[in-house]
């Protein structure tokens, strides 16, 4: 499915809305990368979408490609029951 591992452990953050802001927030620790894009879509309000960041033991999502890959038709057709805690 578009090339990309969704099974991998996934750390969503919240990156400042200033660069002298304090530092990155992690909103959600230790969940599937499937579940912590549909939680940075579904869950986070508009304004910390556009900072969010997922990140991978070996990649860094930031908002234009986790709203890309949440917008794939082969992704919103997967049925996930379980969240991010």
């Amino acid at each position: 499915m578009i090339g990309i591992d969704f099974d991998k452990q996934a750390t969503v953050l919240v990156l400042p809305t200033k660069p002298r802001e304090a530092g990155i927030r992690t909103v959600v620790q230790e969940c599937r990368l499937d579940h912590a894009i549909r939680f940075a879509m579904e869950e986070l309000p508009a304004g910390k979408r556009s900072r969010a960041l997922i990140r991978t033991a070996d990649r860094s999502l930031f908002s234009a490609e986790i709203e890309a890959i949440y917008a794939h038709p082969v992704f919103r057709q997967q049925s996930h029951l379980s969240r991010c805690a």
